[in-house]
């Protein structure tokens, strides 16, 4: 449950639109909505960190796939560096972002980037590459991006 903060206007509403607007299985449902809270499914899983600690691999191709969903809808979630707006469910299957209230619709493609810059530094110098085409061609960059970390041994 998110209730509305003191100060801050429309906080309720903007995370409800945004919502519904990406309603896939890489958000969390909304269950109900009034003007002071919003309640929503409850996720069982890791956050970010702990996944990645776990099953980096799997987690870091988890987080790209959900990065570029968040791209091709054109919705800057703006925190996805903060490991706890990430839950990866506990069968390493599934993956949702959390807290959209700050995310804005834009026409870059800064979310994959995010995951890459916070999470994938290692992997820069291997990626940088498709980094570059993934600007110009996201489809294209994200089919290899995803490609070359497939090479990765775990």
């Amino acid at each position: 449950m998110k209730r509305k903060k003191e100060g801050v206007p429309d906080f309720i509403d903007k995370e409800y639109e945004i919502l519904n607007y990406l309603s896939s299985e890489y958000v969390p449902k909304v269950c109900e909505k009034t003007e002071d809270y919003i309640l929503m499914e409850y996720l069982k899983g890791y956050d970010f960190k702990e996944a990645l600690r776990l099953n980096r691999k799997t987690s870091l191709l988890l987080g790209l796939k959900l990065s570029y969903f968040l791209d091709k809808k054109r919705v800057y979630h703006s925190q996805l560096g903060r490991y706890y707006h990430l839950i990866v469910s506990k069968d390493f299957k599934n993956i949702k972002a959390l807290d959209f209230e700050r995310a804005k619709v834009d026409t870059t493609q800064k979310n994959l980037l995010q995951i890459v810059g916070y999470y994938m530094r290692d992997f820069y110098p291997f990626l940088k590459e498709e980094i570059k085409i993934y600007k110009s061609d996201i489809d294209s960059g994200y089919e290899r991006i995803v490609k070359k970390i497939m090479l990765v041994d775990d």
